[in-house]
């Protein structure tokens, strides 16, 4: 078994050999289910902390961090596990060291051959040194964003519906009411909160209502007939309900939610609910635009018997048709035709319009002008959706400080940028630029200042880079330029440009700024993305040591 190395550079007494030893302790150690890691504090000539020490690691830690055991055993971390320092580990576990104070972070890791998982560590102080204990989070994060996830889908949904949706504990309590409420019964959100679900159902119905609710122990799904309920006002209305049954992980019914609508005009009651449920499904489903469109004008039309339906946008004052049907295929409303038309509004302000064309006025039939706006509320449900999903998305793949792309963007892109340049025989280079002295800067500027330098400087790397290059923050003060179809001959020269213009512009004054890049290129025989990523990581520490505001080539 190899043996820990010695601390040469804190100039100390050799580490202990491994730590965790033989015999039951040892034995239960490596049966944790949680990673378990010993450090020591590697320190220079003047008592800096640079580094740590790895003195022993459980099979647990070795696993989740991709690494032989014996092979790390004495060896420095950042060397050993670059992505340690690559995530501002190294930093974090200096700072317990210096403060003897236990710290708890998590953080996400993307492994070359699977898919992202979460990790929490602990970090105590030990000594000079500190142990860690590593923790599989991915169920509970992945359950938790799909919760958040789905919470914002639902809410998004119900406040712009016009059927009265609302969610009941298991004990049959209100928890939410959308504002349909105020149509249905006109009662505001906050007066049914916190009340009986049954409180406005009629006496001779609630046996029924209440079986239904019952049934939801073993069905997902009820639909209930025709009840009666009374409105603010005192008049009674008649409703109909579709309950789902919300579980947890166990099957543990947590949840109801229930969608009303008033089903008093019986004559198109029961063809518009199919109607509005398609396209209500349609929207949840994150179905396109164009195919929204044309599935509104087509069950709009369907449903009332008309000529053809149509779906206009109101560009700059000229109508533009986004969806439209009609009987025979024909554009454009028939001869002498009678237009139905309700307005489309996009947060409160007029976006378009929903119409459905009859041959002539008498054809149209009773309660159509309010089947056309309630089509016409969900299109504004399906453009704000759209927008919803839109503004997520750039979420999920943007840096919010520098507005580069983020880390996870970063790795996707360079896996596959990795297989292309692999395939076709390509030259790529990859650069990580990394600012000198960044923490003087935040000491003693302040993190706004600190903020401010870093979308200065991720500005001056957009403007330099090509558009089919990706740039993006891959750490708190580190930056990634991936450059495809580049060798690096090519790339020292931009990577070279690059360093100059962010030594000569004016950041963190009076301070000033310069960054340290490290530059490398795709070999025939690299195994993989992170070996290109760990050599450019490497050739940046080699630029750190050899004097910073300078690009080291490996």
């Amino acid at each position: 078994m190899r043996q820990p190395l010695p601390i040469s550079e804190a100039g100390g007494a050799p580490a202990p050999a491994t730590t965790v030893g033989d015999g039951p302790l040892c034995a239960a150690v490596h049966a944790f289910l949680d990673g378990v890691w010993l450090l020591r504090a590697l320190r220079d000539d003047e008592g800096a902390l640079v580094d740590f020490l790895i003195l022993d690691l459980n099979a647990r830690a070795a696993q989740m961090a991709g690494v032989a055991r014996h092979a790390v055993l004495g060896e420095r971390l950042g060397r050993a596990v670059p992505m340690a320092r690559r995530l501002g580990h190294v930093e974090v576990y200096a700072r317990v060291v210096a403060t003897g104070v236990p710290e708890t972070m998590e953080f996400r890791y993307e492994p070359p051959d699977g898919p992202p998982v979460w990790r929490e560590v602990q970090v105590v102080p030990v000594g000079d040194g500190v142990v860690l204990t590593f923790r599989d989070i991915t169920r509970r994060v992945v359950l938790e964003e799909a919760r958040a996830a789905s919470d914002r889908d639902f809410r998004l949904l119900a406040e712009n519906a016009t059927d009265m949706i609302s969610r009941v504990t298991p004990g049959g309590i209100v928890s939410y009411v959308s504002p349909a409420c105020r149509e249905v019964l006109g009662f505001e959100p906050h007066e049914l909160v916190g009340r009986p679900a049954a409180m406005c159902v009629h006496p001779d119905d609630v046996a029924a209502v209440e079986g239904l609710a019952r049934a939801l122990v073993e069905v997902d799904v009820v639909r209930s007939p025709a009840f009666r309920a009374r409105r603010k006002d005192g008049a009674w209305v008649w409703l109909e309900s579709a309950s789902r049954a919300v579980r947890d992980g166990r099957g543990r019914l947590v949840e109801v939610q229930v969608s009303h609508r008033d089903v008093g005009e019986r004559a198109i009651a029961h063809a518009e609910h199919a109607a509005l449920n398609r396209v209500f499904e349609a929207v949840a489903a994150g179905a396109s635009a164009p195919e929204l469109h044309d599935l509104v004008a087509f069950e709009v039309a369907r449903l009332l018997g008309a000529e053809g339906g149509r779906v206009v946008r109101d560009a700059d004052g000229a109508p533009e048709l986004l969806g439209a049907w009609r009987r025979d295929g024909a554009e454009g409303a028939p001869a002498g035709a009678a237009t139905l038309e309700a307005p489309v509004r996009l947060d409160g302000a007029p976006w378009g319009a929903v119409a459905a064309d009859f041959a002539t006025p008498r054809d149209v039939p009773s309660g159509a002008r309010g089947a056309v706006e309630r089509f016409a509320k969900l299109v504004g449900l399906a453009v704000a959706n759209a927008e919803a999903r839109e503004r997520l998305t750039a979420q999920a793949t943007t840096d919010g400080l520098t507005g580069l792309a983020n880390h996870a963007t970063f790795h996707t892109a360079l896996i596959d940028a990795v297989a292309l340049a692999e395939r076709y025989g390509r030259p790529l280079s990859v650069a990580i630029v990394d600012l000198d002295r960044f923490k003087t800067v935040n000491d003693t500027l302040g993190h706004q200042a600190g903020d401010a330098a870093l979308r200065t400087v991720a500005s001056i790397l957009r403007g330099h880079a090509r558009r089919s290059d990706v740039v993006a923050r891959i750490g708190g003060e580190e930056l990634a330029w991936l450059m495809p179809e580049t060798p690096v001959a090519e790339a020292v020269t931009a990577v070279e440009r690059l360093r100059a213009a962010i030594a000569a512009a004016p950041v963190a004054a009076p301070l000033g700024l310069t960054a340290s890049v490290g530059l490398t290129g795709l070999r025939e025989d690299d195994p993989g993305p992170e070996a290109l990523l760990a050599r450019a990581d490497g050739a940046l520490y080699r630029a750190k040591n050899l004097g910073r505001n300078r690009v080291h080539q490996s």
